[in-house]
């Protein structure tokens, strides 16, 4: 994971950077896996593995990110958004 932080002032910062598609897949085996083990059943459905993987990166980009700046979580004013996402 590469991240960029850009301080605009002392209360906007842009985190920039990039995933690579690896990680995202390494979380999805990782939950699919996970699921199989807490399934009663045989059927593990697909649904939203990606989606919930994508989310855990997301929210570990955005930890980064604050860790690069030397932020303070308390002094964060609401939560962090993700502004552009493109996927290739």
């Amino acid at each position: 994971m590469k991240i960029t932080v850009e301080k605009i002032d002392d209360i906007n910062f842009i985190m920039s950077g990039t995933v690579e598609n690896s990680v995202i897949e390494d979380k999805v085996n990782a939950l699919k896996e996970q699921a199989a083990k807490e399934s009663k059943n045989d059927e593990i459905k697909d649904d939203n593995f990606e989606q919930n993987a994508a989310s855990q990166v997301f929210k570990e980009f955005i930890d980064e990110g604050i860790k690069e700046a030397n932020l303070n979580i308390a002094d964060i004013l609401g939560q962090p958004a993700l502004k552009k996402y493109e996927q290739q």
